[in-house]
């Protein structure tokens, strides 16, 4: 759904690198929840 969103933006590149850096910050405090619950 997200690359959708990005091809109908004319933002397109911002709003990719928006959306790859909340990924990214996702991903991290996801892998540290699981280290903290490990």
């Amino acid at each position: 759904m997200k690359d959708l969103r990005v091809v109908l933006s004319p933002n397109a590149a911002e709003i990719y690198t928006k959306l790859k850096e909340s990924d990214e910050k996702l991903d991290k405090s996801i892998l540290n929840s699981f280290r903290y619950a490990g």
